[in-house]
């Protein structure tokens, strides 16, 4: 038996398989995932503010290009410069690095049918049983309000120009959230299926990282992970009041064009999710 069974390649179970092995040896885990790269092909850009200088030191590696700044697109003028350090994490290159980490950690082309708080059953009938499963499968049972950052913005890095240019999507992407009702869950799960993303953005790297970061050193049985899960759910929930009121009364366009039209500092907290009181006040009468 398994201390702890990682259901699905999201890149929360990337990220958290990724510290699992580099904190804490001790625990024996296995990483399920359906297919033969856990995490996609995107390239994941954020900011250096996103996550704390700690996060970074680990994250760093993990990180396939830096710029120390970038551009963004704004609707009839010249591109905006924006400071401070903008990484990116190719999920290619994320998956080769953490399965050879993993070695025989990972399973791949792993059909999942059934997934229980402490057992996971496979098409095939094999049953895979441990103290703890964490179900981090992001596409299947993803509530409708869920977006990623990629659904919303583009950015390319373009021969001949010093930085990456970020840019709004025209298409419009799935619904962004407006409401308060907090997912239930009586297991331990993870990723965007419980609404750990920017409820705005649509970034999810910097929550992945936090759970990636505080799992490890938890008690890791079912009930304890649940329990706070919930809590962290819960939480970041109400870190997000403001932006998912912003989502129910400006259109994407004009927020995002009134956003950028600020200093460096209150761009760099919106997306972290950090906003002041003054900062939010400063956005409120959008």
């Amino acid at each position: 038996m398994f201390d702890l069974v990682l259901v699905g390649g999201s890149l929360s179970n990337a990220l958290l398989a990724w510290r699992l092995v580099q904190t804490r040896p001790d625990v024996s885990f296995v990483l399920l995932q359906n297919r033969s790269t856990p995490s996609g092909t995107q390239t994941i850009w954020f900011r250096g503010t996103d996550v704390t200088k700690a996060q970074l030191e680990w994250l760093w590696v993990l990180c396939a290009k830096s710029f120390p700044s970038h551009d963004m697109e704004r609707a009839g003028a010249e591109p905006r410069r924006i400071g401070g350090a903008f990484h990116a994490i190719d999920l290619a290159d994320l998956h080769d690095k953490v399965a050879e980490l993993l070695g025989d950690r990972l399973r791949s082309n792993c059909d999942v049918r059934e997934v229980h708080d402490t057992r996971v059953t496979l098409a095939t009938g094999e049953t895979i049983d441990a103290r703890a499963v964490i179900d981090g499968r992001d596409v299947e049972g993803t509530p409708p309000w869920a977006h990623t950052f990629h659904e919303l913005f583009h950015v390319e890095v373009q021969r001949g120009l010093e930085v990456p240019v970020m840019g709004l999507r025209q298409s419009t992407p799935r619904a962004l959230p407006t409401g308060h009702e907090v997912p239930t869950f009586t297991r331990p799960i993870i990723g965007e299926r419980v609404g750990l993303f920017h409820h705005t953005t649509g970034e999810a790297l910097p929550m992945a990282v936090d759970l990636a970061e505080v799992i490890p050193t938890l008690p890791l049985d079912a009930a304890s992970l649940t329990q706070w899960l919930k809590t962290h759910v819960q939480r970041h929930w109400d870190s997000q009041k403001f932006f998912r009121r912003l989502n129910a009364r400006v259109r994407r366009d004009a927020l995002f064009e009134k956003v950028h039209s600020h200093d460096d500092e209150l761009i760099a907290r919106f997306y972290a999710g950090t906003l002041s009181w003054a900062q939010e006040l400063r956005l409120r009468f959008l």
